[in-house]
């Protein structure tokens, strides 16, 4: 049985966060738990993680952060919406290019986005009011997401950084490019 406040009407509205592979972000025909995750407006924050941040797996990971309480007993009503974080350039390698560790800094700008999003009273205190921010994070409803067949993807929602931010797939075009210029003049 959930804990309630004295006086309160007894209900499920606890908030949970789970870290899946990717994978779980892509839209596949007949998944139905997600779909239904989704409609039920469980759904609060979906957070892409950067690679190598687990010793264990290379695989890439990701964040849910699923709740029943959008909006109810909220000073932000957020139902019917879902935050995206598009944290992969995040972290700092550590031991060459085997481990990535999130900073004191970038768990911070992750939790600090969330509860400013929720509308927290940490974020109130800080007088921190949720803003979409290009390349990092926005807030989008369940109509677009419906649109993109529920597809849970960050990099979908979020948009691209704006002019003069660099990010880690520009970086490793513009090194291919750079290769294969050179590939032409030694050939």
């Amino acid at each position: 049985m959930a804990a309630t406040r004295p006086g309160a009407k007894p209900g499920p509205y606890g908030t949970a966060g789970i870290v899946l592979a990717e994978g779980a972000l892509r839209a596949r025909s007949g998944d139905r738990i997600r779909r239904a995750m989704l409609e039920d407006d469980v759904v609060a924050c979906v957070v892409a993680l950067p690679p190598h941040l687990f010793r264990t797996t290379r695989i890439p990971s990701c964040l849910w952060i699923l709740t029943k309480n959008k909006g109810r007993r909220r000073p932000v009503d957020r139902r019917g919406e879902i935050l995206f974080v598009d944290a992969r350039e995040a972290g700092t390698l550590v031991g060459g290019r085997t481990e990535r560790v999130l900073t004191e800094t970038d768990i911070t700008r992750i939790a600090g986005t969330y509860h400013a999003w929720r509308g927290t009273l940490s974020a109130r205190a800080e007088r921190a009011p949720y803003r979409d921010e290009p390349g990092f994070c926005a807030a989008v409803g369940l109509e677009a997401v419906r649109r993109h067949k529920y597809e849970l993807t960050p990099s979908r929602y979020v948009s691209r950084a704006r002019a003069g931010f660099v990010t880690q797939d520009d970086r490793r075009g513009g090194l291919q490019a750079l290769t294969r210029n050179l590939d032409v003049l030694f050939d």
